[in-house]
């Protein structure tokens, strides 16, 4: 088991698991859970964004083709409301015009069933790594004792240190 690993089920990660295929979402809920996560099950596209918008959650996880508001949609009008949500879309009807329209829309990645397991594991703790990154707070002004922190005060480091707070917060 990868260090990552433990130290998330040390902090429980919320994900957002939102599969309209009932035994797939069975397996997947397992999978994530054996491995530490808490996993919310949605089974159509508008209670999973509900959901997202009602409780914290580190990661979402959609398939594509849903009932009540397809993966898409439910990307586009999550990532609006929570832009530093993480957002894995899978599908089985995958294309690289999906794929490039998902990623375009907000999520961060893009899985192609059928997909091995630890492809999904690897996936997720990566995006909420990365989503617990995103919400930790930034000391900007007194340099901190980090070896590798940036340091400045003047009006110039200030902007860049916007800029990098604007970038930082953009699927890159």
């Amino acid at each position: 088991m990868k260090l990552s690993c433990r130290l998330l089920k040390m902090m429980q990660a919320n994900i957002l698991l939102i599969e309209d295929d009932r035994s797939t979402a069975s397996a997947l809920q397992k999978v994530l859970q054996d491995e530490g996560y808490a996993v919310t099950v949605a089974g159509r596209g508008d209670q999973g964004l509900s959901q997202a918008r009602q409780r914290e959650c580190d990661l979402v996880i959609t398939d594509l083709k849903l009932p009540g508001l397809s993966g898409m949609e439910l990307i586009a009008q999550l990532h609006s409301a929570k832009p530093k949500l993480p957002i894995i879309m899978m599908t089985a009807h995958g294309t690289t015009e999906t794929a490039i329209e998902a990623m375009k829309l907000g999520a961060c990645d893009y899985l192609v069933k059928p997909f091995e397991a630890d492809e999904l594991l690897d996936l997720a703790a990566s995006a909420v790594a990365s989503s617990r990154r995103m919400s930790e707070s930034v000391e900007i002004g007194e340099a901190r004792s980090a070896p590798r922190a940036i340091v400045g005060k003047s009006r110039v480091m200030q902007n860049i240190y916007k800029e990098i707070g604007r970038v930082a917060a953009t699927p890159v």
